[in-house]
């Protein structure tokens, strides 16, 4: 035999052994599918029961784990006061009440995100029981027809009667959990005090030590930019020793700001929903594309003026809640944006870095008519599903009825254990240990809660009850005003996209979101003279008008149902 043929030989051996590999590696994958579809085919598929049907689900009692492990990955405990590895005891409690035993697959929110999309792409094994990747906004359709989560109908009409109930109850939840094939894939966080969400938090005693009579706020946007200079300029070394311009060491920065988190607030001074959702209804029922108004242009002026006269924080394009952290125990900010459980927060860093300071809890500024909308938070959000490798749907739909739909559950979760971080009062009603109110460390009510492992990322479902216990009596008598004086919207529904509706609108989010957020920098920072009618132009070439009407579609869509 000659090379040339020994060369051929080579080539048709190697060949034969790849397509003998490929052809073992499809094999498997088709085994690895089928055993997911045969494994779960009892659950349902696109022709899932109606979640409300009139069967009653099978009634359970505790343990019903009965010593089984299961899985679990997701974001770890926000701010990760403990992490949820660490044995935590309200988990253990949990454990000992319905004999579920768990292995923690976690790690903070940001990591976690990416490293469950790899795993999800790379075809491994999935945990039991998982959080959807973007945690709230994951594609649950995507999810699905790849066989990573399973419905829920079922399980739910036979063996979870409180989920069952509650979703009866809240027939807006069900929707917004409902995909558009008619299945349920996750439990979600369920926000029904809806109202409890961020607002302007502002330094109360700066704006008396600045000149104003006492339970004085601004209002208007004037108000605020001269509530910010009199913060930058105020150098009375007694008074306010940490006074000074943004860029001075140690200085007052009037207002710290987040990049695409905490800024818009602010837009509400301009006509637009507060805080900005890039989708809004407006009075005619029409979907706008709010970023893409003349008014979004007003405000970004706006902002920017705030920049170049040094009353936005300089950093506030790359910062975390860590570094705002490191500004409030320097005693630096004047204005920034919190929900009433961070302003909490706040004043206990305050408080244990010696500092003699209060934030209090305000509205952004009215527009130019004297009129504020502001928009509540949405009713669901994080999402949680059963995985198609879960060896026991049963229990795990059993455990999630358990901690997020019943009364005892749901008490475990968020209050955490009776006589550490709770008892009850001589009328019965749930009351926080000085655990929770004035910790030893000096953890805020929520880092307390988080602490033990109560309040975290799983099975969050906040009553008024619960957070006008958790917040501040300040705060609460802010959101019981707004109220009563009707100012808040709904916000635009969470939607489910169909697989259609996904392919529709997914690239064309992706070119408006990418243009928007980098004009919107360039022009708040300083680096762009592009002119405002220039950045509208490029919005409607990229679609920013046929964005509007599939997004119309789909809202009425879902309306309808």
């Amino acid at each position: 035999m000659n090379d040339r043929s020994k060369y051929i030989t080579r080539i048709i051996v190697f060949a034969l052994v790849v397509i003998f590999i490929l052809a073992i590696v499809g094999y498997s994958v088709y085994l690895f599918t089928r055993g997911r579809e045969e494994k779960i085919s009892e659950w349902g598929g696109a022709e899932s029961a109606d979640i409300l049907d009139n069967s009653v689900p099978e009634s359970y009692s505790l343990p019903f784990g009965k010593g089984i492990t299961i899985t679990y990955s997701g974001p770890d405990n926000w701010y990760v006061a403990a992490s949820l590895s660490n044995n935590l005891p309200v988990w253990q409690e949990v454990s000992e009440r319905t004999g579920v035993n768990f292995s923690w697959q976690v790690l903070p929110s940001a990591q976690w995100n990416q490293s469950m999309k790899l795993k999800i792409n790379g075809g491994g094994e999935l945990p039991d029981m998982m959080g959807i990747p973007d945690w709230g906004n994951g594609d649950i359709n995507k999810y699905a027809e790849e066989k990573v989560i399973i419905p829920l109908n079922e399980l739910i009409n036979k063996y979870a009667p409180n989920i069952k109930r509650i979703l009866k109850e809240n027939p807006l939840l069900r929707k917004q959990m409902t995909a558009a094939d008619g299945n349920i894939y996750s439990i979600d966080e369920f926000f029904s005090a809806n109202h409890y969400d961020k607002a302007v938090i502002i330094r109360k005693d700066w704006l008396e030590k600045c000149g104003y009579r006492e339970g004085w706020i601004p209002k208007t946007k004037e108000e605020f930019v001269d509530v910010m200079e009199r913060f930058r300029d105020y150098r009375d070394a007694e008074k306010l020793p940490l006074s000074g311009s943004a860029d001075a060491k140690n200085g007052v920065i009037p207002l710290v700001a987040a990049e695409g988190y905490m800024y818009d607030l602010f837009c509400s001074g301009f006509g637009l929903s507060a805080p900005l959702q890039d989708c809004a209804v407006n009075e005619d029922g029409k979907v706008v594309f709010q970023r893409a108004t003349p008014e979004y242009g007003e405000f970004l002026e706006w902002m920017a003026d705030l920049y170049s006269n040094k009353l936005l924080y300089s950093g506030y394009a790359a910062s975390s809640e860590s570094d705002f952290e490191k500004l409030i125990i320097q005693n630096r900010v004047g204005i920034s944006v919190a929900a009433g459980d961070t302003m909490d927060k706040y004043n206990s860093l305050l408080k244990r870095y010696g500092i003699d300071g209060e934030y209090i809890l305000i509205n952004p500024p009215v527009d130019d008519e004297g009129n504020i909308t502001l928009v509540k938070r949405s009713l669901s959000g994080g999402q949680i599903g059963i995985s198609y490798d879960c060896e026991d749907p049963v229990t795990v739909i059993r455990l999630m009825d358990y901690l997020w739909a019943s009364n005892e559950g749901m008490i475990l979760m968020h209050y955490g254990l009776e006589g550490i971080t709770y008892d009850y009062d001589e009328d019965g009603n749930i009351r926080f240990t000085d655990f929770v109110t004035n910790n030893q460390e000096g953890l805020d009510k929520a880092s307390a809660l988080r602490s033990v492992g109560a309040w975290g990322p799983l099975f969050d479902h906040q009553t008024l009850e619960f957070m006008s216990l958790l917040y501040p009596e300040q705060a609460n008598e802010f959101y019981a005003e707004n109220l009563a004086n009707d100012i808040y919207v709904e916000p635009f529904p969470k939607i489910l996209p169909t697989a259609k509706e996904a392919s529709q609108t997914g690239g064309l989010s992706t070119n408006l979101t990418t243009y928007q957020s980098e004009y919107h920098m360039r022009k708040i920072l300083g680096g762009t003279s592009q002119p405002y009618a220039q950045y509208l132009a490029e919005m409607e070439r990229l679609g920013v008008r046929q964005y509007e009407q599939y997004r119309q579609a789909q809202y009425e869509r879902f309306t309808a149902l």
